[in-house]
């Protein structure tokens, strides 16, 4: 997209479908000030624990939270970032050392390089322009290098992979709640049920969208299911030999590519008119 991601959503915001959300746990430290050089990550799907300048301008260390950090549930696995700088000249070339990354050595064999986008003229993001490099510090530490020469003076987003917020995903959702409202021949085509399975440690919502042939269907006697909001009934009960598939993404933050894959899927799943989809 080609507006900027979405601020931390406010304390005790209302969500779209009339739930009231927890409040974000947000890092007071998310914003830096390094020389002429400025680095937040405080926007849906941002993710930095440090930044320091790493000697001369435009060389930066960089260091990513894990995920759940500062929970009870916090692991070690530390993949995704996503941050924006600003400050920078046009035709400069900014260099980023990541300095307590999982070891994934093997990815960057084959000129893997992160993304970014220049904000507003970037409409979308794009590969960096300069190849990776890697190595084993003495201690054994994995850590990894990646460059990027800037086109202009505007604010640049940098991300490990294509990002896809909680923004994004609700939005997804909405158009095709707002695809389903306006279209009853699509309803009695295809049987669709979005329901708030739970909500993350943040207080968003994470749904659980059930797709199935419309026929069978009995809304008199729903399935047994948790539902976090009064609103949405659970999905009516369909043929007991009708076989159940669950597919779900984006498990840590920085498995991306699964929330793009299930974008693709839902598509597919969703074409009414597609006898693969309806078989």
């Amino acid at each position: 997209a080609s507006s900027e991601p979405a601020p931390w959503p406010a304390k005790f915001a209302k969500g779209g479908r009339g739930i009231t959300r927890g409040v974000p746990q947000v890092p007071e430290d998310n914003r830096w000030r390094l020389g002429k050089y400025a680095v937040r990550a405080d926007f849906d799907g941002g993710n930095l624990r440090r930044v320091e300048q790493n000697g001369a301008d435009g060389a930066f260390q960089l260091w990513t939270r894990s995920d759940c950090e500062g929970s009870d549930h916090a692991t070690q696995h530390r993949t995704w970032f996503h941050f924006r700088i600003e400050g920078h000249s046009p035709g400069e070339t900014l260099s980023f050392t990541v300095m307590n990354y999982v070891k994934q050595g093997k990815i960057f064999q084959h000129d893997y390089r992160p993304v970014y986008r220049q904000h507003p003229s970037g409409a979308k993001y794009a590969r960096c322009n300069q190849s990776v490099t890697h190595w084993k510090t003495d201690q054994g530490q994995f850590r990894w290098t990646f460059r990027h020469k800037i086109e202009t003076a505007e604010p640049t987003y940098f991300a490990f992979t294509f990002p896809f917020s909680h923004g994004d995903c609700v939005a997804t959702l909405d158009a095709i709640d707002a695809r389903f409202a306006s279209d009853l021949s699509l309803r009695e085509r295809v049987y669709v049920r979005r329901q708030t399975l739970a909500r993350s440690l943040e207080g968003r919502d994470v749904d659980v969208l059930t797709v199935t042939a419309p026929g069978g269907v009995s809304e008199c006697d729903y399935d047994d299911a948790p539902v976090a909001s009064s609103r949405v009934a659970p999905p009516g009960a369909t043929p007991l030999d009708r076989p159940v598939f669950i597919v779900s993404a984006g498990v840590h933050p920085g498995e991306k590519p699964g929330n793009h894959m299930m974008c693709g899927i839902l598509e597919f799943l969703l074409r009414p008119d597609d006898p693969r989809a309806t078989a």
